[in-house]
């Protein structure tokens, strides 16, 4: 888990953080955590487990009007010679981008038009600057996208530009630095476009636009970018993705002594401690603009773009760099670029706009997308990391006949080590952890493992258990809780091929059954259905418990990461007995356990046991609700947690909005 630092924070921080993971491992596990605001004194955090962590709002420390995005649809191919960038605007947009955006909570300033620049289009041949293309062109454009930027910039939006050609970043992040000079800037690519007038071979000044706001070799010499003055340090930029430099390329690097990670690095190191060291070389209080070129991505994950090369990141690498960037709460400018329709057919093209809107997504947030924007509305600072297994995060393979060495990384010691971390790099104190399914699971367990870094819990549907004695046999547990027989099979390598075979069905079943929409049948007592789902195919039809545009994330997220990473949180039983045994069995923290009623595993029987193992328990109810509770019934949900919240933390843990 990675993230930048924060403004340091006293002894006294406490932050809330809000969790949330699938019992039937198809949740998108966006953990939340809460935290509110803090005052120039003292501040209480939140998380949430299962990625969401709550302040008042992450790029409330930057943007004066936070949660508000200016959408810049750059469609410009003048950077380079293929055809066919300047339609990735639009067509993201028709994807649903700024209805995706929008359901995070972000409000969204744009004006549905995608400029063509064909007015800035010289009226006559371009002057040659030697053998660069486009010259003036690129200029123009730039100019014009650097002033529309700016402008976003100074109202306190964060400014999102969708290119469109790398070479637009002249623009973006000048327009940026326009308003934040001293801003830092994580440039994700294979290539490093550095390469000045000098050493280009190709003159396409797509592989040129950090020189250019670096002023390096003759680029500010060059009359048609008079306007551009050099705005960026050397050390003020980190580069993650590398894999194919020019010579001039590396020299130009070395001799600057400019920070990169190649992908040797992210494979040496791993993303999480790559994102770590590039947050950290940026400092802790500079603003960020994240540059994303979408050929950073390996071919596998990203085809339709100009120009790919292969050994790049991985699906789960690129969003994770993303979200663990989002969490640092400083971002005030990203870009997504080289996006190319032209180059991709059918399945090519649809994936590479799919991670295309993702990548967005994961800049901005996703996760507990109904409650993030109450919760920063109250005042909460929320932190959304993903955690081990779901989402961006990483998900090594851990079969059933996997070594104890390989299970144990998907053990809860070790996933709360993992939000310690989180909370170790953002200086927070202590927490109110908040989690959903798994991540209520784990959110108990941190206040096993960690008590000293947890101020409360709040836990959705996920009762406290209690460090058992004896290990019990699947026959003892299926004897009393005969619906849990789903998490034995989840554990068979089976059950990964199975789920794999047809992700689309998996999911309507998965999440069909999880809230309060029924199945004529019950998966989670009988999980030989699983082995029969196309049986049933037909009598499913289309979840109505969630919008077609929110179930394809769900769809391309899987069908992208698999079911490895969720089901070998089910292989760890034995591991996380051993790791309680002789722990507390009662809970002297504040609790907040909200229990819907219609829950297909958690029932009825749990609430009274926790009423005599918890000293400080509120019991909050929501009728009719499924497992999905907090999206299904968000206005509820929230209104249980913000109120507990503000009567829970004492008037000197509580912050107004910065």
């Amino acid at each position: 888990m990675a993230g930048k630092k924060r403004k340091n924070s006293s002894k006294d921080d406490v932050e809330v953080i809000e969790s949330t993971k699938p019992t039937n491992g198809s949740s998108s596990s966006n953990d939340v955590s809460v935290v509110k605001p803090k005052p120039l004194t003292k501040r209480p955090t939140l998380f949430i487990d299962e990625p969401i962590v709550v302040t008042k709002t992450p790029h409330d420390r930057f943007l004066s009007q936070p949660k508000t995005v200016g959408i810049v649809g750059a469609g410009f191919n003048g950077g380079q010679p293929r055809e066919g960038v300047e339609h990735a605007p639009a067509q993201l947009v028709e994807a649903g981008l700024v209805d995706q955006l929008k359901g995070l909570g972000w409000h969204v300033q744009f004006d549905e038009k995608f400029p063509t620049y064909e007015s800035l289009r010289p009226t006559v041949d371009d002057k040659k600057e030697g053998h660069l293309r486009n010259v003036q062109y690129v200029s123009n454009v730039t100019k014009s996208v650097a002033d529309t930027v700016a402008a976003h910039a100074k109202q306190g939006r964060l400014a999102l530009t969708i290119g469109g050609d790398h070479s637009l970043a002249m623009g973006t992040i000048s327009g940026t630095a326009a308003v934040y000079p001293d801003v830092g800037v994580i440039w994700v690519d294979a290539h490093a476009d550095i390469n000045t007038p000098e050493t280009t071979t190709s003159g396409n000044l797509h592989g040129m636009p950090v020189a250019f706001l670096m002023g390096l070799g003759s680029c500010g010499t060059i009359e048609a970018f008079n306007w551009l003055k050099p705005c960026l340090n050397p050390d003020r930029i980190v580069y993650i993705g590398l894999r194919d430099l020019d010579t001039d390329e590396k020299r130009i690097l070395k001799h600057h002594k400019i920070k990169v990670f190649t992908m040797h690095e992210v494979d040496r190191y791993g993303i999480g401690q790559v994102v770590d060291m590039a947050i950290q070389h940026l400092g802790p209080d500079c603003p960020i603009h994240l540059s994303f070129d979408v050929d950073g991505l390996d071919p596998s994950v990203a085809p339709a773009t100009g120009t790919p090369v292969r050994g790049g990141l991985t699906f789960r690498e690129g969003h994770y760099i993303c979200e663990a960037v989002y969490g640092t709460g400083r971002v005030v400018g990203v870009d997504i670029m080289e996006v190319n329709p032209m180059l991709g057919q059918g399945d090519e093209l649809s994936q590479t706009i799919s991670v295309g809107c993702s990548l967005t997504r994961a800049s901005l947030g996703y996760g507990w997308r109904h409650n993030i924007k109450a919760l920063a509305d109250a005042g909460f600072r929320v932190l959304v990391p993903d955690m081990r297994g779901y989402g961006s995060s990483s998900s090594p393979h851990a079969p059933e006949t996997a070594s104890l060495q390989v299970k144990r990384q998907f053990a809860q010691k070790n996933v709360c080590k993992d939000l310690i971390e989180l909370l170790d790099v953002l200086d927070i104190k202590k927490a109110v952890f908040i989690g959903h399914d798994w991540g209520g699971a784990t959110v108990w367990k941190v206040n096993i493992h960690y008590p000293e870094r947890c101020r409360a819990i709040i836990a959705l549907c996920t009762n406290w258990t209690p460090p058992a004695d004896v290990y019990r046999s699947k026959e003892e547990v299926l004897k009393v809780m005969p619906q849990a027989a789903y998490t034995y099979y989840f554990g068979t390598d089976a059950a990964d091929r199975t789920l794999s075979k047809n992700v689309e069905l998996s999911l309507r079943v998965l999440l069909r059954n999880s809230t309060s929409e029924r199945l004529p049948f019950n998966p989670f007592r009988d999980p030989s259905v699983f082995e029969r789902m196309d049986d049933y195919d037909k009598q499913l039809g289309p979840l109505t418990s969630m919008t077609p545009r929110e179930f394809q994330y769900y769809l391309d997220t899987f069908t992208q990461t698999g079911f490895t990473g969720p089901l070998n949180w089910y292989r760890t039983g034995l591991y996380n007995f051993e790791d309680e045994l002789g722990k507390p069995k009662t809970v002297s923290l504040p609790v907040l356990y909200v229990f819907p009623e219609k829950d297909p595993v958690f029932k009825e029987n749990v609430i009274a046991p926790m009423h005599e193992l918890i000293k400080h328990l509120t019991v909050k109810r929501v009728p009719n609700a499924g497992h999905w509770v907090a999206a299904e019934y968000p206005e509820q949900v929230n209104k249980h947690m913000i109120e507990w919240l503000t009567k829970t933390l004492p008037e000197h843990e509580k912050r107004s909005k910065l």
